[in-house]
């Protein structure tokens, strides 16, 4: 089986930031509970760890994953199912802000060729301000290749300090 990762980058901070932390009542004891004093990656590989997801958070306040690519929809329903939980609102960002943050990561992919990772080439413009816009993660996704050809979590970090993940809008 090959493993899919997940790096939910520079949009899940937005999306942490933008997001309300609230307690949900009557969950069963296994279910983690939302800590207000926590942040969105604390609180969502608790929750994907809870359901049996290989998760686990990041130096750089993100999250990632690994799955087969046969489970990415039951992964992306526990996601939502977490989000839910949790009562993270949904991502909503404006063109500018999608158009910004497109620039930015179109940057980084560039500095991470730079320093020789094959990373794929952007999406248009337009396919990607739409899809962000639309509520959806893009599938292009530079530091979600980078862990993909990286052999270390040292190989990872040299290049994520070489090349900084983009910040939100």
């Amino acid at each position: 089986m090959i493993g899919k990762h997940r790096l939910f980058v520079a949009l899940i901070a937005a999306v942490a930031a933008m997001a309300l932390a609230g307690c949900s009542g009557g969950k069963s004891a296994p279910d983690p509970q939302p800590d207000p004093t926590s942040d969105y990656a604390t609180n969502m590989v608790n929750c994907l760890a809870a359901k049996g997801w290989d998760v686990q958070r990041n130096p750089d306040g993100t999250y990632s994953s690994r799955y087969p690519d046969e489970q990415s929809d039951q992964y992306d329903a526990d996601v939502a199912a977490c989000r839910a939980q949790f009562g993270y609102e949904e991502l909503a960002v404006t063109e500018e802000q999608a158009s910004n943050f497109y620039d930015k990561l179109v940057a980084s992919a560039e500095c991470l060729r730079g320093l020789g990772y094959d990373i794929s080439d952007p999406p248009s413009r337009q396919s990607y301000v739409e899809t962000l816009v639309g509520g959806e993660l893009p599938d292009w996704a530079p530091y979600t290749e980078l862990l993909e050809m990286a052999g270390s979590a040292a190989e990872v970090q040299e290049a994520e300090a070489a090349c900084p993940q983009p910040s939100t809008w």
